[in-house]
């Protein structure tokens, strides 16, 4: 069960980590666009 528990905990980690990298990766877009209407 201790494994199960830890295993699940991993993979929520897992996704919370995918989540934020992915929601960076929106916010550099953001900037990069901003950056080229400046330029």
């Amino acid at each position: 069960d201790e494994e199960m528990t830890s295993n699940l905990m991993i993979s929520e980690a897992d996704k919370q980590l995918y989540r934020a990298k992915q929601s960076g990766r929106n916010i550099v877009c953001k900037i990069d666009i901003s950056k080229m209407k400046i330029a």
